[in-house]
C-alpha cells in the first residue's frame, strides 16, 4: 500500500514539475513586450517679453589668461 502512495506521489510531483518546466521554457522564448506609444504632448505655450529689459544682457568679454612665466635656467657650473 504504501509503495503505492510513493508511486502516485512521484507520478503527481513528477507532472508538476514537467509543466512547470514547460511553462518557464515558453515564457522565456516569448517575445518581449512593445512598449507604450509616447502621449501626445502639447508644445510650450510663447512667453511675452518683460518691458524695459534686454532680451540678451550685456554679459563682459572673458578676461585674456596671462602667459605661463618662464622658468629660469639652472646656472652650469
Amino acid at each position: 500500500m504504501k509503495l503505492k502512495q510513493l508511486v502516485t506521489k512521484a507520478i503527481v510531483a513528477g507532472a508538476l514539475g514537467l509543466t512547470a518546466v514547460g511553462l518557464g521554457i515558453g515564457v522565456a522564448n516569448a517575445d518581449p513586450p512593445s512598449p507604450p506609444p509616447v502621449p501626445d504632448v502639447p508644445a510650450v505655450p510663447d512667453v511675452p517679453a518683460v518691458p524695459d529689459v534686454p532680451a540678451v544682457p550685456d554679459i563682459p568679454a572673458i578676461p585674456a589668461i596671462p602667459q605661463i612665466p618662464q622658468i629660469p635656467q639652472i646656472p652650469q657650473q
